[in-house]
């Protein structure tokens, strides 16, 4: 027979849950104060103070996300201990978090727990059958497992260095086609494509295999080495059984690009001709005839590609439409162009709708594309809605209506105040207006926002030079813009416009040809002829007049030029 509680153990019972209920709820009280004042410092981004008010949090309330926040500000900050505590922590409690993982990888390289790290890389490569996308992931992570900076000899030393361990352990041979394939893609993620590429050459020559083949002749192409990437796809190529197959068609794609820029462009069309009628291949045989000039067989290639998007099924029918209106722009063929970019629908649509009002405005349809384009600004994507602005101010610029141009886009920064595009945009209206102070304005809230941006630099001490009397100040800038980006043509251009302005035309000169040398641009043609005008070099500037293109005329600037200096005469 069970004996019946007593009245006194009973009570004693109910004191210890009452004690046990005010502990949880003390513990919740100083759990949520925790919180609250580890959330304040981190977001105002003071992890020194964030940081143990989560870690005293951690203790109390054993939170995967807590253990996150933890072990990635352990990480920003360099306490690797901590950050391998902790997501040793967030792994146990979310065991399928795979950035858990991860970041618990990392953090055992970091803490010189080396071999730790990659048994754990190797578990998880054994678990998913050594798949191509855990290798990848095992790749990026030895990129960061070096404790000294990625850039460093040393470091990209180190990372081959645990890879060949990991190869090891995962039982393949060092001097196999797969390990020197999988070295070969961590050399390309560390900047080494030359390595690469030597070491992709050796795993296709120990296993030529498809894969492997095409990732060596894709870094040949990198390095713009194309004669050695066209052997490398066609003998892709040739693995496959079928040559119709989707591999095969893809390899000799490629193949036949390598042909071309190797200056082989009647073996690139035959190798064309030869594979099936595809999207993709017919499409190709189109821009080859039109690289060489071969219109009317492009034109005819157009409309075996129309044909075939009419059949498509519809997964893939948004991008036939996109190939065909694409080549129709190409071609000229404006009406179809417009009408093709019509029927796409999707993800592509906004983009389609860009396309189709920047053709409108070219066939004087101006307040077409202008509503076209007012109704891409309806939508939440940000950056469809912000080219929309940039389109239409370029085409009232264009028009000569250049307050217009200037009142869209001081809308336009007014509805997107962060765009530094569209301030960009908006100065450069403001110097076509006239509106020299607000241009100068945007151009400095940009440069104060990204003091490396040259073409900011660059389009406010040009400005200030030719606009301005300002021309000690431009320099400076221009000098900036110049370190920044020292082969551009439209800086350049600057440099020697600035110096031609504070009368050093000998010292302009080099710029200036360095410039039209990079871009035959007809405002950099009219400062390069000036100053030859001007050192006595009449010749060499008639030279130039006769090397200008006809739409050389409609330019205001070199038109300017011509009847100031004579030269047109």
């Amino acid at each position: 027979m069970t004996a019946c509680a007593s009245p006194s153990q009973d009570n004693n019972s109910r004191d210890a849950a009452s004690d046990l209920d005010q502990l949880t709820q003390q513990e919740t009280l100083q759990a949520d104060a925790l919180l609250a004042q580890a959330l304040q410092a981190d977001r105002i981004g003071d992890f020194e103070g964030a940081l143990p008010l989560y870690q005293e949090l951690l203790t109390i309330r054993p939170d995967p996300r807590v253990a996150e926040r933890v072990s990635r500000i352990a990480a920003e900050t360099n306490r690797w201990g901590v950050a391998l505590s902790a997501s040793s922590t967030w792994a146990e409690l979310d065991p399928a978090s795979t950035p858990a993982q991860q970041m618990n990888i990392i953090a055992r390289f970091r803490t010189g727990r080396t071999g730790a790290a990659i048994d754990q890389l190797a578990e998880q490569l054994d678990e998913s059958g050594q798949s191509q996308g855990q290798w990848q992931m095992a790749l990026a992570l030895l990129t960061v497992a070096p404790s000294e900076e990625r850039e460093t000899t040393e470091a990209r030393e180190q990372s081959m260095a645990l890879l060949r361990q990991l190869l090891d352990r995962t039982g393949h041979a060092a001097d196999s086609g797969f390990s020197n394939y999988q070295q070969s893609r961590l050399a390309w993620q560390l900047g080494e494509v030359e390595q690469g590429l030597a070491l992709a050459l050796e795993a296709s020559r120990l296993q030529p295999d498809y894969i492997q083949l095409m990732w060596a002749a894709g870094l040949a192409v990198q390095l713009n080495q194309h004669d050695r990437a066209q052997p490398l796809y066609q003998q892709a190529r040739m693995l496959q059984s079928d040559p119709a197959s989707a591999r095969a068609v893809q390899a000799a794609l490629a193949e036949a690009e390598a042909l071309n820029q190797i200056g082989q462009p009647d073996q690139a069309m035959a190798l064309l001709t030869s594979l099936p009628d595809t999207l993709d291949t017919v499409y190709a045989r189109a821009l080859l005839d039109l690289e060489q000039e071969r219109d009317s067989s492009a034109l005819q290639h157009w409309q075996q590609l129309a044909l075939l998007a009419e059949t498509v099924e519809p997964p893939a029918q948004q991008r036939a439409y996109w190939l065909v209106a694409v080549l129709a722009e190409v071609l000229e063929q404006e009406g179809e162009a417009i009408a093709w970019y019509q029927r796409i629908d999707g993800e592509r649509r906004a983009e389609a709708q860009l396309r189709q009002a920047g053709l409108l405005a070219r066939n004087n349809q101006i307040d077409d594309a202008r509503r076209l384009l007012a109704s891409l600004r309806d939508g939440t994507n940000t950056q469809m809605s912000e080219q929309s602005y940039l389109v239409e101010s370029q085409m009232l610029m264009e028009q000569g209506r250049h307050e217009q141009a200037l009142d869209l886009l001081i809308e336009a920064v007014a509805n997107q105040p962060g765009s530094l595009d569209l301030l960009y945009g908006r100065a450069m209206a403001a110097v076509q207006a006239d509106r020299l102070e607000l241009a100068e304005q945007d151009l400095r809230v940009i440069i104060q926002r990204d003091s490396q941006n040259a073409i900011a630099l660059n389009a406010l001490g040009y400005t200030l030079a030719d606009r301005t009397d300002r021309q000690g100040e431009a320099l400076r800038l221009i000098e900036r813009a110049l370190a920044l980006d020292p082969d551009n043509p439209a800086i350049l251009d600057s440099m020697g416009w600035v110096l031609f302005r504070l009368g050093q035309a000998e010292q302009a000169l080099p710029y200036l040809e360095r410039a039209a040398a990079g871009d035959f641009h007809p405002e950099i043609v009219s400062h390069l002829m000036e100053v030859l005008w001007t050192l006595g070099r009449e010749q060499e500037a008639q030279a130039l007049l006769a090397r200008a293109e006809p739409e050389f005329l409609a330019d205001a600037v070199f038109v300017d030029m011509l009847e100031r200096t004579g030269l047109g005469n």
